[in-house]
C-alpha cells in the first residue's frame, strides 16, 4: 500500500493516494507517544500501515524514543 507522510505543525497527516483514506495523529507535550486527532478512516490494512509509518516520522523527528 502506497502511502504519503506529511508533517504540519504538531500533526502527522498519513494518507492513501487516490483514496479517502486518511489519518492524523498528534504530538503532545510531555507524552512519549502520539495521539490520533480523530479515527483514522480505511480499512485495517491502512491504519495499521498508518500507524507505524506515523510513529517512524514522529522518531525521525524526535518527537518520541
Amino acid at each position: 500500500m502506497d502511502l504519503d507522510c506529511r508533517v504540519s505543525g504538531k500533526e502527522i497527516v498519513i494518507t492513501s493516494p487516490g483514496s479517502a483514506c486518511v489519518a492524523v495523529y498528534h504530538r503532545v507535550e510531555g507524552e512519549p507517544r502520539l495521539r490520533t486527532t480523530a479515527p483514522p478512516t480505511g480499512p485495517t490494512e491502512f491504519k495499521v500501515q498508518a500507524w507505524r509509518l506515523a510513529n517512524d516520522k514522529a522518531r525521525d523527528l524526535g518527537w518520541i524514543v
